[in-house]
């Protein structure tokens, strides 16, 4: 009535008016975009605040916070999903417990409060259960799913596990050996749906995860998002992120489709503990390396298109980085590799740096604010780092003059000290 009114009265602007009333009619209103906060009382009389993004659909996404914690892109997509017809409560049972975000608390979180969410989720609403959660939230999210079944519930309203880019491993592995998965992995039945991030580290380990999933019995699906580190990764998300979240958001009814097609029994694997190793971690220094000593040969593309090949290591002492732009120990390290490199000119050393899944703009781009003294090679698909067996950033060999590897390091170090020149330097005289 208010646009008849108003045209009625204002001809000349008819048009305009109509126009504009039909887009405000049109436009989606926003449902609850601040959360509604609550707590909940779980196991140890401990409470975990609860962010929730009220809707009226049958499904509630409890998403539990990832290794690095909720960031505004949790947020953000929690109020799309809302506004689809999901109910969306964030839990942070690192920050109820008072204990940091990183992996190792991730492997170590007990999984009875996650299951006590999920009991709680469902009997406070009587909706459908989806576990969210990304990275090394994986760990926990599959425990207190397998913990909710040992309680031998009375209905299927746990449908499955959503999980971004999820690392389930033991440990960093030694560079230049294969991860393990955690004995979890091996014992879940419930159907699991992995959105994995293209250029995340962990690309070339999630079909050997999605393997150890099904040895369990359970339904694994994976989609992989091209050009992706990972959805929540940085605070300005860049269009094509933004386009992954809407996508996500309109496709969830498909997700919840696949999970129903592929329901799973009640009664909960065995956990083989005895498969717990202790593994070893991320590096602080060089390590002996314990893979394959023969390395590969290189045959790729430096970011002037000149193709670089190394196919004989010998006589000559050779470091091989892998690296990417938005890695920050990456980051960190390239002033004292670039030292390192000053440090042997005129000896028998070489250098060389491979970009991991970036393409050249993005490089070049990240060169003309920070400088790099040694050749970059592009692995534009992450090829060449899954053959040096690469699953964290930034992973260096150092070869001796023989061709063989003597040293590897899965992490970011100083390599101008002097206990790391030391090294180089009797391997040149060796």
């Amino acid at each position: 009535m208010l646009c008849s009114f108003l045209t009625s009265r204002l001809p000349l602007l008819h048009s305009l008016l109509l126009a504009m009333c039909f887009v405000l009619l049109q436009w989606p209103l926003s449902v609850n975009a601040e959360p509604i906060t609550e707590t909940k009382l779980v196991s140890d009389d401990i409470e975990i605040i609860v962010f929730k993004h009220p809707a009226e659909g049958k499904q509630l996404l409890l998403w539990l916070a990832p290794s690095f914690g909720f960031r505004q892109g949790h947020s953000d997509m929690s109020q799309l999903l809302s506004e689809h017809g999901f109910e969306i409560w964030q839990a942070d049972i690192n920050e109820a417990l008072f204990l940091p975000h990183n992996s190792t608390v991730m492997r170590e979180l007990d999984p009875k409060y996650v299951s006590d969410l999920i009991e709680i989720a469902h009997r406070e609403t009587g909706k459908e259960i989806v576990l969210i959660s990304g990275s090394y939230g994986a760990i926990p999210a599959l425990r207190g799913a397998h913990e909710w079944q040992t309680r031998k519930p009375a209905k299927r309203y746990l449908l499955g596990i959503l999980l971004f880019s999820p690392n389930v491993f033991q440990s960093i592995p030694p560079l230049g050996t294969e991860p393990e998965f955690l004995p979890i992995a091996y014992a879940t039945n419930i159907p699991v749906i992995i959105f994995q991030g293209e250029m995340n580290s962990n690309r070339w380990q999630v079909e050997k995860l999605a393997a150890a999933l099904r040895s369990g019995g359970s339904f694994v699906h994976i989609e992989i998002m091209k050009d992706v580190v990972g959805l929540f990764y940085g605070e300005e998300r860049k269009p094509h992120i933004e386009k992954y979240f809407h996508h996500f958001a309109s496709t969830m009814n498909n997700q919840i489709e696949l999970f129903k097609q592929n329901p799973y029994s009640l009664a909960a694997n065995k956990i083989n503990t005895s498969a717990q190793s202790e593994g070893t971690g991320l590096d602080s220094g060089l390590k002996q390396f314990k893979g394959n000593p023969v390395p590969n040969p290189i045959s790729l593309p430096d970011i002037q298109g000149k193709q670089y090949k190394i196919a004989d290591y010998k006589n000559r002492v050779t470091i091989v980085n892998f690296w990417a732009t938005w890695c920050t120990p990456c980051i960190k390290e390239i002033p004292s590799l670039n030292n390192l490199r000053q440090s042997m000119r005129g000896k028998s050393f070489e250098l060389v740096s491979i970009n991991y899944a970036e393409n050249v703009d993005t490089i070049k781009e990240f060169m003309k604010m920070v400088e790099v003294d040694f050749p970059v090679l592009l692995d534009e698909e992450g090829l060449e780092s899954a053959k040096w067996k690469v699953i964290a950033f930034p992973s260096t060999f150092v070869i001796g003059k023989d061709g063989l590897i003597y040293y590897g390091v899965n992490a970011g170090i100083e390599w101008d000290t002097p206990e790391v020149l030391t090294v180089i330097n009797q391997m040149l005289q060796d």
